[in-house]
């Protein structure tokens, strides 16, 4: 069986508290002040690697993946077209959803890419993206 990589740096965590038990003890039962330099390099040193690695793993767990924040746009863009009657523009968007204008923008571009919306510029210039799906005259009854 494989270990995972939080085992290890458990392993390390827990070794280094160990070796820096064993040096501290024979430190008092000698006096020797070379055991706290050996208990230093084979203890203490190891055991602040393990509970950095640890600690590193747990705050890389918490920041949200490319793919998953993607999602997360992508589900506000749709809410956010069905909130509009259909029709959004890359700034809505980017307020809504909490992202860059640019991010926004490029999301609405793969996804007219894609067929799921159409890129319509209004009588004044605006770029606005429209989910057919979601526009008025296309819902059916039932969904109101």
């Amino acid at each position: 069986m494989r270990k995972q990589k939080g085992d290890k740096a458990v392993e390390e965590l827990v070794s280094g508290l160990s070796m820096t038990a064993v040096f501290g003890g024979v430190y008092l039962v000698t006096g020797s002040n070379i055991w706290l330099l050996v208990g230093v390099f084979a203890g203490i040193i190891p055991a602040i690697g393990g509970a950095g690695k640890l600690l590193a793993r747990r705050y890389n767990a918490e920041l949200p993946r490319p793919q998953d924040e993607r999602a997360r746009v992508e589900r506000q863009i749709l809410r956010s077209a069905q909130q509009h009657h259909g029709r959004v523009t890359p700034t809505r968007i980017a307020v809504d959803a909490n992202c860059s204008i640019d991010q926004a923008q490029q999301i609405l571009d793969d996804l007219t890419t894609k067929g799921f919306c159409t890129l319509e510029i209004t009588e004044n210039g605006r770029i606005e993206y429209q989910f057919s799906d979601l526009l008025p005259e296309n819902r059916s009854p039932e969904a109101t």
